[in-house]
């Protein structure tokens, strides 16, 4: 158990850690530097999901095959390959398409650069957490996320008195983290993985066939991350700074809202794997993030006022409402991750795909058709996890898990 706890507690404090930078930004250059970040990071999150949650479900769920480790090193061979391939499409997009920065320095290159250190960042995060999970060492998985998120931070706050310059000390951030990432995983896989070998695995596996496995298993995360940053991409666009800035902010709250939901996957997972007929596991697991979000709701609204005074916000009636209703979705959010983690654990990855492209269809709708306002934005997303906590309870209820 603390071996959990050490877990938990520094996958927790690493997500802080990216909000205290943000902060930081927030106070020294104003809310276009916290604005422009945030929309690096989402960015990063959409495009990185499609390697990251193609291949972490399945190393976690490593144990349901005859060749565990085989099996990882054929999935890690194909999370660096389709690495490149995401590299690749992501210069094509941000070439193509319009961004706009209230950052006025801050340039169509300097937007690559950092979202795909940031996006090279969360997938190797995201692979030596699940591997640490899948051998279920825990203490090891909570050390190595402080040091990654932690590291950057530090390292930012000591440059800081050097650059004077928000593009740079963002630019900064994103090499840093990418090269603290680099070194957790390799200290989390350098005994047990070779690399060489994964790529070669992968290849002789019949590398389209698994690339188009980790694509099928990712689909339903990027669908999801993919409507999260057009969501923010719509609000950049549509407000002005501190209106953005209000809902980057109460945003990142709500993603440190739904992280143990989100994190306490990678222990119920292998557990489901094993018995997916216990219902009372379940039971307890779905309990358990209930709980867990109805806290961060009574916390949140007890953090309203110092939030909105370290950050300089204006205290009024519309920008309180779109902070506590995106923190409403934690809990909404908190539920959909329980039967998410069900639904992988048996494998039906083409159920979330579409339960997911519901998710982003209403709340891409829900920007169009109600009015252009902060809190309508805050609605919609509250809508889109109504709607597909519906969908899961009934296929649920029914019984009807496929695996597609």
């Amino acid at each position: 158990m603390k071996d959990k706890l050490i877990m938990v507690a520094g996958v927790g404090s690493s997500k802080m850690m990216q909000l205290l930078f943000s902060f930081y930004l927030s106070y020294i250059f104003g809310h276009s530097a916290l604005a422009t970040f945030v929309l690096v990071v989402t960015l990063a999150a959409a495009i990185s999901s499609i390697v990251s949650l193609g291949s972490s479900p399945q190393i976690i769920r490593a144990g349901a095959y005859a060749e565990p480790r085989s099996h990882i090193e054929s999935v890690l061979g194909t999370a660096f390959l389709l690495s490149i391939v995401m590299i690749v499409f992501l210069a094509v997009y941000l070439y193509v398409s319009q961004s706009i920065f209230y950052l006025k320095n801050f340039t169509i290159n300097d937007y690559f650069i950092s979202t795909v250190c940031v996006s090279l960042s969360f997938i190797l995060y995201s692979l030596f957490q699940s591997f640490l999970s899948y051998k279920q060492n825990y203490k090891k998985l909570g050390m190595y996320s402080i040091f990654t998120y932690f590291s950057p931070l530090l390292s930012c706050f000591l440059l800081s008195f050097f650059i004077t310059d928000a593009r740079c000390l963002i630019l900064s951030y994103c090499w840093l983290f990418l090269v603290s990432s680099g070194v957790t995983f390799f200290l989390s896989t350098k005994d047990d993985i070779d690399f060489k070998r994964s790529i070669l695995k992968s290849i002789r596996d019949g590398l389209f066939r698994k690339i188009f496995a980790s694509l099928r298993v990712a689909i339903f995360g990027f669908i999801t991350m993919l409507s999260l940053y057009l969501l923010i991409k719509f609000i950049n666009n549509s407000f002005d700074p501190q209106k953005t800035a209000v809902f980057s902010v109460a945003f990142q709250f709500f993603q440190i809202g739904i992280f143990l939901p989100s994190v306490l996957g990678s222990v119920f997972v292998p557990i489901l794997v094993r018995n997916k007929s216990n219902v009372d596991n379940q039971k307890k697991m779905k309990l358990t993030y209930i709980f867990i979000a109805l806290i961060w709701l009574l916390l949140s609204v007890g953090l309203v006022y110092p939030v909105f005074k370290l950050y300089g916000f204006e205290i009024k009636l519309e920008f309180i409402l779109t902070f506590l209703i995106v923190q409403l979705c934690v809990l909404f959010s908190s539920i959909q991750a329980f039967y998410i983690q069900t639904f992988v654990a048996n494998g039906s990855f083409g159920f979330l795909a579409f339960v997911s492209g519901v998710w982003g269809g209403v709340l891409l709708m829900m920007q169009i058709f109600l009015p252009i306002n902060i809190i309508y934005s805050s609605v919609s997303l509250l809508l889109a996890y109504i709607v597909s906590n519906l969908l899961f309870a009934i296929i649920l209820k029914r019984k009807e898990v496929v695996i597609l």
